[in-house]
């Protein structure tokens, strides 16, 4: 049977496991983010006018 305080370390790991897995998810989505952003007007202007 556990103790008390070998629940609280299985606490503490999961919530450590929990953080950490949250801000890996949270970086990645900042980083495919950056990648979707929309094309600046500046961008879209040039764009244009090579193409024209």
């Amino acid at each position: 049977m556990k103790t008390a305080s070998q629940y609280r370390q299985t606490f503490k790991v999961t919530l450590h496991g929990l953080f950490f897995s949250m801000a890996l998810f949270i970086l990645f989505a900042m980083l495919t983010g950056v990648a979707r952003a929309a094309p600046s007007e500046t961008d879209r202007i040039s764009q244009a006018m090579k193409a024209i």
